[in-house]
């Protein structure tokens, strides 16, 4: 009984192993938030190094350069309006330009 168990957790470790170590199975781009290219939208970039996110109501936000957490930021020429989508910045409403 000790052998068998021994040669089934050979073979198992070995399987991960492999499987760990191979671009078969390629990784998924995943951050400590969880966050992965997928989960944007079309509409969206995916930055592995966050930057100010650029809305309606601050179309030009001051940055430093210090790397945010990874988002998904709109697409360059466009801004985040009030309910989370991505518009050009001249439909933005009147009253949330700054």
């Amino acid at each position: 009984m000790t052998k068998l168990l021994f040669v089934c957790f050979t073979v198992i470790c070995l399987t991960l192993f492999i499987i760990q170590n191979s671009d078969a199975f390629p990784a998924k781009n995943i951050n400590a938030d969880g966050l992965q290219p997928e989960d944007c939208r079309k509409d969206e970039d995916f930055l592995e190094c966050g930057t100010c996110p650029k809305t309606c109501t601050d179309p030009n936000p001051k940055c430093d350069s210090k790397c945010k957490p990874p988002m998904c930021q709109c697409k360059e020429g466009t801004v985040r309006a009030t309910d989370g989508q991505c518009i050009k910045p001249e439909e933005c409403p009147p009253n949330t330009i700054n």
